[in-house]
């Protein structure tokens, strides 16, 4: 075959993939080694899974539980509502179980604590990152996201709700001072909508 009829049978073939197969634009920021942010999961997290099976690779530390006392040597007990962290190297990201069960996931503003290592940085698969602007989320999820006031900063913070597709149980709530996104969750509807987690 000769090489200009190869290079032709190779642009067709290009064209023909480009036009049937769906094409989901990358943020720059997943490219770069960001963790990629859906309603369902952060990076390799994902609810749905249990306590167990997360605890078996990760090393969750207990922050708060709704059946236990507050006790410096208190254990997981599997039941109600408890709260982790994954310590030092995991600064502002937070585990939420139910009943033995991940049903949301929290990252908070880095900016409130130490520095996070580079693999703390996330970015949704619409672009929105932690420090960008409530302009920028609503340019890039459009007439999903839903604004309301912020439960304790009333005018001077916000809630960014995104209206999940169609029958998805999850979705993800940011949090938005002034113009500024500040934290964000992901999971199970009634858990994203929960204000102070477990509490």
């Amino acid at each position: 075959m000769r090489l200009d009829h190869f290079a032709a049978l190779m642009a067709t073939s290009l064209l023909v993939v480009s036009c049937t197969t769906p094409q989901t634009a990358v943020p720059a920021e997943a490219a770069m080694g960001s963790l990629v942010i859906s309603p369902d999961r952060i990076g390799p997290w994902a609810v749905g899974v249990s306590y167990e099976k997360m605890a078996a690779t990760a090393p969750l530390e207990l922050q708060y539980s709704s059946e236990t006392t507050g006790s410096a040597d208190e254990m997981p007990t599997g039941r109600g509502c408890e709260f982790f962290m994954l310590g030092e190297n995991w600064p502002g990201l937070g585990f939420m179980f139910e009943d033995g069960v991940l049903t949301r996931i929290d990252l908070f503003d880095p900016n409130s604590r130490s520095e996070p290592p580079e693999p703390m940085k996330a970015v949704t698969e619409n672009g929105i990152k932690i420090g960008d602007t409530i302009a920028k989320a609503k340019a890039a999820y459009g007439s999903a996201l839903q604004i309301s006031p912020h439960p304790y900063l009333e005018d001077a913070g916000s809630y960014l709700t995104v209206r999940p597709n169609s029958g998805s149980p999850h979705g993800i709530v940011f949090e938005a001072e002034g113009q500024v996104i500040t934290s964000l969750r992901v999971g199970d509807q009634n858990s994203v909508q929960y204000i102070e987690g477990c509490l």
